[in-house]
């Protein structure tokens, strides 16, 4: 009668430690799943509000090169060029910051381009 017991309550601890990590497990996943969710909600969120500044991506100074014989010498900027400048626009503080840029665009000559492109001066 003891062997029997002894194997029942074996088996019973048994049961119970395997219901016990089945159900931790089930936890444990659903967790998982809530964090994967909460995660690419948040990702969406992020994706969202990017656009809304400027895209690192779009601001390529070597765009403006069809601008150089202005800003450098006293041609007269190109449709070209205004067409270019004015795509860049976005971008012309992150280049007024950028110490290999910015005497270009602060520079009289950059101004006199930007004015007659009609493209605003920064103010950054």
């Amino acid at each position: 009668s003891k062997s029997i017991f002894a194997q029942d309550t074996s088996s019973l601890v048994t049961t119970s430690r395997s219901t016990f990590l089945r159900q931790s497990f089930r936890d444990a996943m659903k967790y998982m799943g809530q964090l994967v969710v909460a995660l690419l909600a948040f990702s969406a969120v992020v994706l969202m509000v990017a656009p809304a500044g400027v895209d690192a991506a779009t601001c390529d100074a070597l765009q403006l090169s069809p601008c150089a014989g202005a800003i450098v010498g006293n041609a007269a900027p190109t449709a070209v060029c205004c067409s270019r400048m004015k795509a860049q626009r976005p971008c012309m503080c992150q280049y007024a910051r950028d110490p290999n840029l910015k005497q270009y665009v602060n520079s009289p000559n950059g101004k006199k381009v930007l004015a007659a492109c009609k493209v605003p001066v920064p103010s950054c």
